[in-house]
């Protein structure tokens, strides 16, 4: 492995992240996939629990240039344009964004230009990028780096406030991986929040991931304080199912179950969250939801 590529900062612990995280996302939604033999891809998704909300996305790729942009009905709208390969192990990207601004009751919106590149090797690879909020008036920096041989790779990140002067953020993090096994450390909130993370896959079939998330604070009031072990697992019943299960010790039981149809071409996925500590009536799900995913998925 003397040509390992690590890892840029913002994927340590991906695959347990996705196993853990996207394998169990509950929502009700229905959603078509198509895509042309000249690089257009055309997605649209309509769906909700207390509200319903849709939504339009369009990616064009030719040669090394991607344009994407995306529409929802909630008023909100984006758009990028990614260059990759302009010189070997370069990717840079452009992205403006209008988004709901977190928290607000209002009808706020938040404006966002970023500007990033990322840049790859064999031992390091940096990753930079400029984040300005045209509604705040507030210009981010943010800059990773990581260095890594033979599967074992560590490095740091920072985020700091041009219009402040100020550092906002900075963590470190490590991870070692195989074909068949990642165990990542690293952590978030200027070091004050520990993620330690494992995923193997046990079998051509099955593949097993654990999450251990701590807070050295235990008495902090923060909404991220917590010490949380999360494990689940996934298992391809035959070609077209697969099944999932996960469970933290908060007594939160997530399980999810996905099925793909050749005709129509349909991926159909159902998923539910129990509360283990609830005194009666365990089997009811707190949440339920059934997505239907039509076409080139």
């Amino acid at each position: 492995m003397a040509d390992w590529i690590p890892p840029y900062y913002g994927k340590l612990g991906k695959k347990v992240k996705d196993l853990l995280g996207k394998t169990f996302d509950i929502k009700n939604e229905l959603k078509t996939i198509n895509k042309s033999a000249n690089g257009v891809k055309l997605e649209s998704s309509f769906g909700g629990d207390s509200d319903v909300s849709g939504q339009a996305k369009g990616t064009y790729t030719q040669g090394k240039y991607e344009l994407e942009g995306q529409f929802r009905t909630v008023g909100e709208l984006s758009g990028k344009v990614v260059a990759k390969g302009l010189v070997p192990g370069l990717e840079a990207s452009l992205q403006y964004g209008l988004t709901n601004a977190k928290g607000s009751k209002t009808n706020a919106k938040k404006t966002l230009i970023k500007l990033e590149t990322k840049y790859s090797q064999p031992f390091y690879s940096v990753a930079a990028n400029v984040a300005h909020n045209l509604s705040k008036s507030q210009t981010l920096l943010n800059g990773s780096a990581m260095i890594g041989f033979d599967g074992l790779s560590v490095g740091v990140s920072g985020q700091f406030d041009a219009g402040n002067q100020e550092v906002k953020d900075y963590n470190c993090g490590a991870e070692y991986t195989q074909d068949d096994l990642t165990v990542s450390l690293f952590t978030k909130n200027t070091g004050s929040v520990i993620t330690a993370s494992y995923w193997q896959k046990i079998s051509g079939d099955c593949s097993l991931g654990a999450s251990l998330k701590m807070d050295p604070e235990e008495n902090s009031e923060m909404k991220f304080a917590q010490h949380t072990l999360t494990v689940g697992a996934k298992y391809k019943l035959d070609s077209a199912t697969d099944v999932a299960i996960k469970g933290d010790t908060s007594g939160v039981v997530n399980a999810n179950i996905e099925h793909v149809l050749t005709n129509p071409s349909l991926k159909l996925g159902i998923g539910a969250s129990f509360n283990s500590k609830k005194p009666d009536n365990v089997l009811a799900a707190d949440k339920f939801g059934i997505c239907c995913t039509f076409g080139d998925f």
